[in-house]
């Protein structure tokens, strides 16, 4: 193996959700990259089915692979036990960089640097995939005491990087802009009719869906209250999805009983290709809590169908057009009768989104955006 060659260890805790869909952007974005040698520690204590697809195809590109167990929660002896297998790795791999995604794995690798002394001549990169700081006090001190030996952040978004700077007081040149990709060759403009007849959805009536985990991140309970607000509205015009599964679903499947409405809101359970769903919808909505960049919005934007959001910033950023944007349930059921009551509009505003995703969101972009940020860090060490 050539001497030559720039190596790069990923190191990722949580395997699923957005920060597995950033981790194979990642690897997807480097992959026809020459003189790159890849290695990923990770874990599958929390992970979903499609990971290990990923795994294979990672294995099958030469990238080397190393399962460490580990939690998502502050737990000594596990914490432990995962640093030193992660300690042996770094000898074995010898990265130049080692990238870390999500706050478990940036705070293990960095505090082996902290406390062992672990080759200070490797360049730690920190991607937390949202900051943990708004959990817990005390997460935000344990970042602020390991930023000595973090030597670049990396926010997917514009409005993430703010936050960071704020919540971290860390200069502007400490962090930089990494976005994800989104396949414009994946996600493309389907017909909506062909769709619901794949899912045996009425032709007749107005879609609107929701896309993700049903945890409190998500608020799903927000979605049932713009749906309910809605038929109140349009009564028998309108069904409703939520596209996913997770630890909240017995709770809202009893909401949905409780408001009258399990005939025109359903939920799907976990899918693994949502694009007929997307493609189904006339709206997607995204009630969320908090978002570091936020893929349903992109992918429905270059899937051409209309994505309504909350007021998170990273969300506000992905989608660029204020119209769309919500605080309450109140606005999303107002936004979302003007849409549905002008097609023409309606229609008009997918085009443009979608031509806006694919532009700002490539790989070709992504590749760069990585590169950038890897040579610069070598550029600084020498």
């Amino acid at each position: 193996m050539s001497d030559t060659k720039l190596r790069i260890l990923h190191v990722i805790e949580p395997t699923l959700g957005g920060t597995k869909r950033y981790i194979e952007d990642v690897f997807y974005a480097l992959e026809n990259v020459n003189n790159l040698k890849l290695g990923l520690i990770y874990s599958l204590n929390r992970s979903e089915p499609s990971f290990l697809l990923l795994l294979e195809k990672l294995r099958k590109n030469g990238v080397e692979l190393f399962e460490v167990p580990m939690v998502r929660s502050i737990s000594p002896i596990s914490d432990l036990q995962a640093a030193l297998k992660i300690r042996a790795i770094i000898k074995k791999f010898k990265p130049n960089i080692i990238h870390c995604h999500s706050s478990k794995a940036g705070g293990l690798v960095r505090l082996l640097k902290l406390l062992f002394q672990v080759n200070n001549t490797v360049k730690t990169v920190y991607t937390p995939n949202e900051l943990a700081t708004s959990i817990a006090w005390y997460y935000g001190l344990i970042e602020t005491l390991l930023l000595p030996v973090t030597d670049r952040l990396i926010a997917v978004t514009e409005a993430e990087k703010k936050r960071i700077i704020r919540d971290l007081n860390v200069t502007t040149k400490k962090v930089s802009v990494v976005s994800p990709l989104i396949s414009a060759h994946r996600f493309v403009p389907q017909s909506k009719e062909e769709a619901r007849k794949r899912l045996n959805v009425s032709q007749d009536k107005f879609l609107v869906i929701a896309l993700g985990r049903l945890a409190h991140q998500k608020r799903p309970e927000i979605f049932v209250d713009i749906a309910c607000r809605l038929l109140q509205v349009l009564p028998s015009q309108v069904d409703f999805l939520w596209v996913g599964d997770g630890p909240l679903r017995h709770q809202i499947e009893d909401l949905i009983k409780k408001k009258k409405m399990d005939g025109v809101l359903k939920i799907t359970g976990w899918v693994s290709d949502v694009r007929d769903f997307i493609a189904a919808a006339d709206i997607v909505v995204m009630p969320s809590k908090y978002e570091s960049f936020g893929y349903v919005a992109a992918e429905t934007m270059a899937m051409e169908r209309v994505v309504v959001v909350s007021d998170v910033p990273a969300l506000q950023e992905v989608v660029g057009n204020k119209t769309l944007v919500f605080q309450n349930s109140e606005e999303a059921v107002e936004i979302i009768i003007r849409l549905l009551s002008n097609t023409e509009q309606l229609n008009t505003i997918a085009q443009e989104l979608r031509q806006s995703v694919t532009q700002r969101f490539s790989k070709e972009r992504m590749k760069d955006s990585l590169l950038n940020v890897y040579c610069n860090l070598l550029i600084d060490k020498v």
